[in-house]
């Protein structure tokens, strides 16, 4: 019996080791990088490392969800962000790839602003670290945190 023009999933979750809750449970891969200098182009030196744990069989499974970017206005005026989100650290291979968001600066602090990016894609990642990469469209900015939720 063929797939007949479809593919299909290779059994339940729980077939591979995989308890529900993992399946659907919201998680979160949290760094606190602190870099500076990120500007109007990648820069493969300023990626952020995110660790995503496997759940079966060297790789993971999942859905990637939102990612927020926490960051300081340290120069200029920037608007908006560009992230790009790979699978090594030499930014070559994107997952997610360019995709801007405008900034949001506070209320009372003006240089405290955040960018954030929802995804809900599928993937299928064979190693354990993402690299995220940031630019802005002008001025530059400190990457103080960025969170990935993902299921």
């Amino acid at each position: 019996m063929g797939l007949r023009g479809r593919a299909s999933w290779p059994g339940r979750l729980s077939d591979w080791g995989v308890m529900s809750t993992q399946a659907t449970k919201i998680q979160s891969a949290t760094a606190t990088p602190n870099i500076a200098g990120v500007s109007s182009s990648f820069d493969p030196s300023k990626g952020v490392a995110l660790s995503i744990p496997f759940y079966l069989q060297g790789r993971f499974f999942g859905e990637l969800k939102t990612l927020w970017v926490y960051m300081t206005k340290t120069g200029g005026d920037p608007t908006a962000a560009t992230m790009r989100l790979c699978k090594e650290p030499d930014g070559d291979l994107a997952l997610v790839t360019d995709t801007e968001s405008i900034i949001s600066f506070g209320l009372t602090s003006t240089t405290a602003g955040t960018s954030v990016w929802r995804f809900d894609i599928d993937v299928v990642i064979e190693q354990e670290m993402l690299y995220f990469y940031l630019k802005t469209d002008t001025g530059t900015i400190t990457i103080n945190k960025v969170v990935l939720t993902y299921r």
